[in-house]
């Protein structure tokens, strides 16, 4: 068909509009295909590609509960319009497409204003001036399946659930040069966002927000010129991330947030660069949880976690250097926190910082190199709760290598194998009530003391191997006022005092 205004143009007043169509279109002033059923089903079916000047196929449905629907192959080409629109008040709208879509509006634009579903599956690629899918209900579900490469001037794939659940699973890259590369909401419902490919965009790169559950679970490298490259949250569910490759961005790597008792948890493998954080979860009640994999490059704190009624643990393994934060902060004033992993930890602030308020512990097990250009190397802190810090590898700090205090009659206990060059403490340990054990191989240069350690009420045990050089303080200060002292080992001592 070569027609000057619309293709194919099919109105039925009071039954459905079906049209199946093969073989090429060219329209130079319409619609590629034109169907409209104010009270029936909407139907567009076939093949062959269409080339028009408004929208290559346009469906809407108006009836009570009636369907929109196209399922058809082959490219289309809008000049001014969208690739396919499908419209239902009432009724499911349903878009399935192969073929490639360029258009100067949206590639795809699917919704309905009722409690139906929306689906939209479009194998091939797009180009839009507009959203390269933009899938809505108000209060049915959507569902969003995209093979192909997605290049948009607005978001990449726009997929909003106003009452029900959304899910966008998409493979291909994206590129979107002025929206997200993902956007999927549902104030009142779950999101989930799955799939493979790249995705490069001018704001954040992938925004998951729900009521309930939020889920992403991805494999590819993503870049954000001005936002986040990952933002889950939600209201009172659980937020998991799950992302395989690399990402640069200019906010934060990833920020996983909840406001209630269900977890958070990040599995971010692959390296960040992020001008601000490079992994941020946080819950209200729940517990933080973050593995990462990879080197972490970051403005702000490399990895920040915590939880404020529940508790905290990160495994970080790679390097991280953060110029303007804590390499790791986790925190919970309530819970226990745990920070393990390997690789060298560069920082602007203390590197490594894990503190508890509540009757949880804090446990510091990690190995690799420790800089802080103007912290502290570990700091370890429990109000009620054992601390124990286990560190195999160098640290150089402007303040205390190690730093180790509760506030209770569990013990304190320091594990630092190799040297320590501090602009404060070496290695600093003290319990009001409970026991103190101090065990260092290497040598410590100090500013002040190379080794404190103190029990008010309760046994201390300091065994230091290596050499030790104390500018203004003692090289090993031991003291229990209300039980016994043991200080062994072996090296040299030089001290002031």
């Amino acid at each position: 068909i070569d027609a000057y205004d619309t293709g194919v143009y099919a109105l039925a007043d009071s039954s459905s509009a079906t049209v199946n169509q093969t073989g090429d279109i060219v329209s130079h002033a319409g619609n590629g295909i034109y169907v409209y059923a104010p009270d029936g089903a909407a139907s567009v079916t076939g093949s062959g590609s269409i080339l028009s000047e408004k929208t290559g196929v346009y469906v809407d449905s108006t009836g009570n509960y009636t369907p929109a629907t196209v399922d058809r192959s082959g490219d289309i080409t809008s000049l001014s319009g969208s690739g396919i629109v499908a419209l239902a008040s009432r009724g499911i709208v349903s878009v399935t497409n192969s073929g490639a879509i360029i258009a100067a509006g949206d590639g795809i634009q699917a919704q309905n204003t009722s409690d139906r579903a929306v689906t939209v599956d479009q194998s091939g690629s797009i180009t839009a001036g507009g959203y390269g899918i933009y899938a809505y209900s108000t209060n049915g579900s959507v569902s969003v399946l995209g093979t192909g490469d997605i290049q948009s001037g607005n978001t990449g794939v726009y997929a909003l659930a106003d009452g029900a659940a959304t899910s966008v699973n998409q493979t291909g890259d994206i590129v979107s040069s002025g929206g997200y590369g993902i956007y999927a909401s549902s104030p009142f419902s779950t999101v989930s966002v799955t799939g493979s490919g790249s995705i490069a965009a001018q704001q954040t790169a992938l925004y998951a927000a729900s009521y309930g559950t939020a889920t992403v679970d991805r494999s590819g490298d993503i870049n954000s010129q001005s936002g986040s490259g990952i933002i889950a949250v939600s209201s009172i569910g659980a937020v998991s991330v799950t992302n395989s490759g690399s990402i640069i961005a200019a906010d934060d790597g990833i920020s996983a947030t909840n406001q209630s008792a269900s977890p958070v948890t990040v599995d971010q493998s692959g390296s960040i660069i992020a001008l601000d954080h490079g992994i941020y979860a946080y819950s209200t009640n729940g517990s933080v949880n973050v593995l990462g994999t990879g080197n972490i490059l970051s403005g702000d704190t490399a990895v920040y976690a915590l939880a404020d009624g529940g508790n905290v643990s990160v495994n970080q393994t790679g390097e991280i250097v953060s110029f303007g934060g804590y390499g790791i902060y986790a925190s919970t004033p309530w819970g226990g926190v745990s920070v393990t992993g390997s690789g060298r930890v560069a920082s602007g602030d203390t590197a490594i910082m894990a503190t508890t308020l509540g009757t949880g512990s804090a446990t510091v097990d990690r190995s690799g190199e420790i800089y802080s250009q103007n912290g502290s190397g570990i700091v370890a802190t429990a109000t009620l709760g054992a601390v124990s810090v286990t560190n195999d590898g160098a640290i150089d700090v402007a303040k205390d290598g190690i730093y180790a205090v509760n506030g209770s009659a569990n013990a304190v206990t320091v594990d630092q194998s190799g040297s320590i060059l501090a602009g404060g403490y070496g290695i600093y340990a003290t319990s009001p009530q409970g026991a103190v054990n101090v065990l260092g191989t290497g040598d410590i240069t100090a500013q002040d003391t190379g080794v404190y350690a103190v029990a008010d009420s309760a046994a201390v045990s300091v065994h230091q191997s290596g050499d030790i050089t104390s500018i203004d303080g003692y090289g090993i200060y031991a003291s229990a006022p209300a039980s016994t002292t043991s200080v062994t080992g072996s090296g040299d001592i030089t001290a002031l005092e």
